[in-house]
Order: structure tokens, then C-alpha cells, then sequence
């Protein structure tokens, strides 16, 4: 009598492979849904980031400003020493120095007032090394030196109104200025100038533009405050984006299943003998093999599936 074991090997290896077609198909689903996220996540994180980069350059260039505008109010405020230097006979740069200031409440930016105090005070020498003491010079040497000055710190960021407000300040306290320095060379006093009178006019920009800008500036560092918040969920959730645990061994596994249910069985096919021991043997075997190799792929999805809950 021949046993014929070639329908059972042949369906045997189809069965397997299309379970194998059926859980690859899913798995692989799975791995391209993930990438897929973590590429949104990525894209939006580049997105926020450069989002983030441009509200803080326009911070930036706002808190600059904002700055220039205190340093202008500032100057305004301590005439007398701002234009103490250019008084004297060889004239001098006036250091800022805070301990000259008691008046400082501490809400001011200090940083920036030295700054652009120092700045001014470069501007203030150059003008006055340029003009003479002696005559009064017209509206087109003016806007000439002006041009020179923009020109001389143009490396430097400094907006218009700055410019205009130290040159409409230096236009109002040159009569002072020139004053005080001629009384100190034909040495009518050798002590410092009188004060200054605090000038009448503001030199800055005005309150509402500048309250515009402070609004601004807060609403800006809000939005920061947002995107980081949302960069942080993102990079939690880009985490958690993760691929499945033991993902190698899981490709091993069905490997091994691939070979020994799918390919193995072709080999035997056609099967037949007259011997029923081997029949049995075989294909005991094969069942085995298939039990076997059913039980570890289903047992590696349940513990991917469990993995994925416990996260």
C-alpha cells in the first residue's frame, strides 16, 4: 500500500505562508504607521522650532529698541553727566558707571542702558569732533555730519529714531554744552559745569509705540512660552514612538517559521511511501513543526500586543 503525504505537506506550506503574508502584512503596517509618526512629530517640531527662532529674533531686535528708547529717556534724565565729557577742554568719553545713578529703581535694564549709554557717548565725541564750538552751523552741515555718524556705526544696530532723538537732544542742550565748555577754557570756574536742565521735550519713541512694543514683547515671549510647552509633548510622544520590543527576535522567529513550514515541506513533495511508520513519523513531524511554530509566532504577538498596553 503507498501513503501519500503530498496534499497535507503542500497545504501544510500554503497555510503557512499565507498566515506568515497575513501577520507580516500587519506588523509591517504597524512599523510604517510609526515611522510615519515620527515623521509628523519631527516635521512639526522643525516647524515649531523655526517658529520659535523668529519670534525670538524679533524679540530680539524689539528688546534692542525697547533699550534704546530707556537709554534715550535715561540720557534725558542725567543730562549733566551724559554731556560732562565734550565740556572740558580735551574732551572725553563719560563711562557709565551705575553708582552715579541712585535714582535706578531696578526695573530697568541696566545691560542695555550701559550699552547703548556707551554707544551714545561714541556718537556724542564723533559729532563734536566734527562740528566747531565757535559758530553756529547750518541744517545742511548737519544732515552731513548725521550722514557721516550713520556711516561710521553702521556696523553697529541702531535705529533712526535713535539717531534723531540724540540729534534733536544734542540740538536742544548745545547752547549748554558750548557754555559750559568756553567757561571752563577762558577759566572763568574750575569747577564743573552747572547742571543741565532735564530738557522739556522726550527724545524717545512714543508712549504708545512703546507701549506696542512691550505688548508685543510679552505676547512674543507667551507664544515662546507655548511652543516650548508643545516641543516638550512632542518630544514625550516622539518617545513613546517606539518600535516594538524584541522586533529582531520577532524577524528570527518568523524566519524559522518561513523555513521549516514553508520551504521545508516543498521538499518532500511529492511524498509517498509504502513504508506507514515513516508516513506516520513524517507526518507527525511536520504537524509538530507547524503546532510548533503556530504557538511561538502567536505567543510573540501576544507579548508585542502586551508590551504595547504596559507603555
Amino acid at each position: 500500500m503507498v501513503y501519500d503525504l503530498t496534499s497535507l505537506l503542500t497545504t501544510i506550506s500554503a497555510g503557512s505562508a499565507s498566515f506568515i503574508a497575513i501577520i507580516g502584512g500587519l506588523i509591517a503596517t504597524k512599523l510604517i504607521d510609526i515611522n510615519n509618526q515620527r515623521a509628523a512629530v519631527d516635521e512639526e517640531m522643525e516647524e515649531l522650532a523655526d517658529k520659535r527662532g523668529y519670534i525670538e529674533a524679533i524679540n530680539d531686535h524689539l528688546g534692542l529698541n525697547l533699550s534704546m528708547d530707556e537709554t534715550l529717556d535715561f540720557i534725558s534724565d542725567h543730562c549733566s553727566v551724559f554731556f560732562n565729557g565734550v565740556m572740558k577742554p580735551k574732551m572725553e568719553k563719560v563711562i557709565f558707571d551705575e553708582s552715579l545713578f541712585k535714582d535706578l529703581d531696578g526695573s530697568e535694564d541696566l545691560d542695555g542702558i550701559s550699552f547703548y549709554w556707551n554707544l551714545a557717548q561714541e556718537i556724542l565725541l564723533f559729532y563734536f569732533s566734527s562740528v566747531p564750538f565757535d559758530r553756529k552751523i547750518s541744517e545742511t552741515e548737519e544732515a552731513a555730519v548725521w550722514n557721516s555718524i550713520r556711516n561710521e556705526f553702521k556696523g553697529s544696530y541702531v535705529p533712526e529714531f535713535f539717531y534723531n532723538g540724540l540729534s534733536n537732544l544734542i540740538r536742544d542742550m548745545r547752547y549748554y554744552i558750548v557754555s559750559g565748555r568756553q567757561s571752563i577754557i577762558i577759566g572763568e570756574s574750575i569747577l564743573e559745569p552747572s547742571p543741565i536742565a532735564k530738557p522739556i521735550n522726550g527724545y524717545g519713541i512714543s508712549v504708545e509705540a512703546s507701549n506696542e512694543w512691550a505688548n508685543e514683547l510679552e505676547k512674543n515671549l507667551n507664544n515662546i512660552g507655548f511652543i516650548e510647552m508643545r516641543l516638550e509633548q512632542l518630544s514625550e510622544k516622539k518617545k513613546q514612538l517606539t518600535h516594538p520590543r524584541g522586533l529582531k527576535t520577532g524577524f528570527a522567529l518568523f524566519g524559522l517559521f518561513i523555513f521549516f513550514c514553508v520551504i521545508l515541506p516543498l521538499f518532500f513533495v511529492p511524498f509517498q511511501t509504502e513504508d506507514c511508520r515513516v508516513y506516520l513519523i513524517v507526518k507527525i513531524l511536520f504537524i509538530l513543526i507547524l503546532s510548533t511554530g503556530l504557538y511561538g509566532c502567536l505567543a510573540y504577538l501576544i507579548s508585542m500586543l502586551k508590551s504595547k498596553t504596559d507603555n
